[in-house]
C-alpha cells in the first residue's frame, strides 16, 4: 500500500502525517507541485493520479491524499481491509460544495453524504478503469472542480464510485461539533460508531478540541502563525438576531490583527466555552473574545478592550464590555461585590475594576489562563447554583487577577419572542445612572475598586 500527495512545499499537519504513514509502515509519495489551484481541476487531478497508478501498480492499494491538513491512525492491515476489491472510495463531508443547490436532493443516508475530493482510495486497477468511465462521462470537462463533479455523480444516482457516507477510512471536519472523539489511540465517529483512519481537516482550522486535546497539535506554527486573537462563538442553538450578524460583521480590529475563530455549536455553555478556552491556549492565541450570539456589539468593541488589557498592568486578566439584562427595567450585567446586584455608579466610556461580569462580551489574557486550574469554565447547578460566567470569575480573583469593565462598550441584548415571532430588544434606559450626561452630582466611576466591595 502507499499514499501518495502533492503540495507546494511543507506546512502544516504534513511532517506529523508522513511520520504517522511511516511508523505504520505505510509507503508515501510526495510529489512537489507550483499551485494547488491549477492541481484542484479534474483533469490535473486526473493526469496526475493516472501516472502515479501506473507508476505504482505493483501496489496493493493507492490512498490519494492531502498533504497539509490530514493525520492518520490505525494500521496498514486496517486500511486495506477498508478499501473495496472493486471500484473507488470517495471521502465524503456534510458540506455540499461548490454547487449547494444538489444539497437538498442528494442521496444518502448519514450527515457525511457530500463528496469531498481531497481523498480517494482504491486499487491501481480500479481507480485506471474509473478514471476511463469518467473521462467519458457525457458532462465531463477538464476544467471542473473534483469535488463539484463528484458530487454531480452521486446526485444522479451513478454507481462509478462508492461514497464513505459512514466515515470507515476518511473523516472530514467540516462543520464539526466534537463528533469525532478518541477511544485511547483510536478516532471514533461518535455518531456512526466508526473508527476512520484519515482525519481530513479540509484545509481550515481549528482542529476539534478532541483532535488538539489528543494530539497536542502545533496549531500557531503550522496554519496559523501567531495569533492576535481567537473568536469564540457559542451557537446554543436558538434563534440569533440579524443585528448579531451585521455588528460581529462589521467589527474594526486592530491593524495587523490575526484572528481565528473557534466555533461550537449545540453544546451546553460551559463545557462550550470551556472546549473553546482550551483550543485558543493550544493555538496559541494572545486574547480570546467571547462575542454571545444573542447580542449586538459596537464596531470598536473587540479593539477597545484589547487596547485596555494592552495598556493595563500584568496583574488585569479579563476585559469585558458591559450589556443588560434581558428584563424590564434592564439592568446592567456588571457587578462589585458578591451578592449585591448589578452595580450602576459608572458613567459611559468608564473603566473600573469588578468582582465579576458576563461573558457575552468578554476578552481574555489566554497566556493567564494556564494559571487558573480547570475548569475555567462550569455551568453549576443545585444548591451551589451558579452560571458559566460567575464561575470564571470566581476563578480569575481567586488566582490573584483584576477583572475591568469597559463602559465604552456598551452592548445590546435580545430574546426571540415566540408569540411575536420576531426579537425583544433590551438595552440601558437612556436616562438611568450610567447613560446620564455626567455632573458634580454624578461622578465617573473609580477605577480602582473599594476594599469594601470585595468583602
Amino acid at each position: 500500500m502507499i499514499v501518495c500527495m502533492s503540495a507546494t512545499g511543507p506546512r502544516g499537519t504534513m511532517q506529523k502525517y508522513t511520520q504517522q504513514l511511516s511508523e505504520a509502515g505505510i509507503a508515501v509519495h510526495i510529489e512537489v507541485i507550483e499551485s494547488f489551484t491549477k492541481a484542484n481541476t479534474l483533469g490535473a487531478q486526473i493526469e496526475w493520479e493516472r501516472r502515479m497508478c501506473k507508476r505504482f501498480s505493483d501496489y496493493q492499494a493507492i490512498v490519494f491524499s492531502d498533504a497539509f491538513d490530514v493525520l492518520f491512525y490505525g494500521s496498514k492491515e486496517d486500511v486495506l481491509e477498508k478499501i473495496p476489491e472493486t471500484g473507488v472510495l470517495v471521502a465524503t463531508e456534510r458540506n455540499c460544495w461548490p454547487d449547494t443547490t444538489l444539497g437538498a436532493g442528494m442521496p444518502g443516508s448519514t450527515d457525511w453524504k457530500y463528496a469531498n475530493g481531497g481523498l480517494l482510495a482504491g486499487k491501481p486497477k480500479e481507480i485506471l478503469q474509473w478514471f476511463d468511465e469518467i473521462e467519458s462521462h457525457p458532462i465531463y470537462k477538464e476544467s471542473w472542480c473534483n469535488q463539484g463533479f463528484f458530487n454531480v455523480l452521486k446526485y444522479s444516482g451513478s454507481h462509478s464510485c462508492r461514497f464513505d457516507e459512514a466515515t470507515t477510512l476518511f473523516y472530514c471536519l467540516h462543520s464539526e461539533n466534537n463528533e469525532l472523539q478518541f477511544d485511547g489511540e483510536t478516532p471514533v465517529n461518535s455518531v456512526l460508531g466508526t473508527h476512520p483512519n484519515f482525519i481530513h481537516a479540509n484545509g481550515k482550522w481549528p482542529w476539534p478540541p478532541a483532535m488538539v486535546a489528543h494530539d497536542n497539535l502545533p496549531i500557531n506554527n503550522s496554519m496559523l502563525g501567531s495569533v492576535a486573537v481567537a473568536i469564540g462563538l457559542v451557537f446554543s442553538g436558538r434563534p440569533i438576531p440579524p443585528e448579531f450578524a451585521w455588528t460581529y460583521g462589521n467589527q474594526n480590529y486592530p491593524l495587523n490583527t490575526r484572528r481565528a475563530v473557534l466555533p461550537i455549536k449545540g453544546m451546553e455553555v460551559g463545557i462550550a466555552r470551556q472546549s473553546i478556552a482550551e483550543l485558543a491556549v493550544s493555538s496559541g492565541a494572545k486574547y480570546l473574545w467571547f462575542p454571545d450570539d444573542d447580542m449586538g456589539f459596537p464596531s470598536n468593541a473587540c479593539r477597545l478592550l484589547i487596547s485596555e488589557l494592552e495598556q493595563s498592568g500584568p496583574e488585569t486578566m479579563v476585559c469585558g464590555g458591559i450589556y443588560p439584562s434581558k428584563s424590564v427595567p434592564s439592568e446592567p450585567l456588571v457587578y462589585r461585590g458578591e451578592g449585591l446586584g448589578a452595580f450602576w455608579k459608572w458613567k459611559a466610556g468608564d473603566v473600573f475594576e469588578v468582582t465579576s461580569l458576563g461573558t457575552g462580551c468578554m476578552l481574555i489574557d489566554v497566556e493567564k489562563l494556564k494559571n487558573l486550574p480547570k475548569p475555567w469554565f462550569r455551568t453549576v447547578d443545585g444548591p451551589e447554583k451558579r452560571s458559566d460566567d460567575l464561575y470564571f470569575c470566581d476563578k480569575v480573583r481567586a488566582a490573584g487577577y483584576k477583572i475591568i469593565a469597559h463602559g465604552g462598550v456598551i452592548c445590546s441584548h435580545f430574546l426571540y419572542n415566540e408569540k411575536k415571532r420576531a426579537f425583544d430588544h433590551y438595552e440601558l434606559d437612556k436616562d438611568s445612572y450610567p447613560m446620564r450626561p455626567v455632573s458634580d452630582q454624578e461622578p465617573h466611576c473609580e477605577r480602582e475598586m473599594p476594599v469594601l466591595a470585595i468583602a
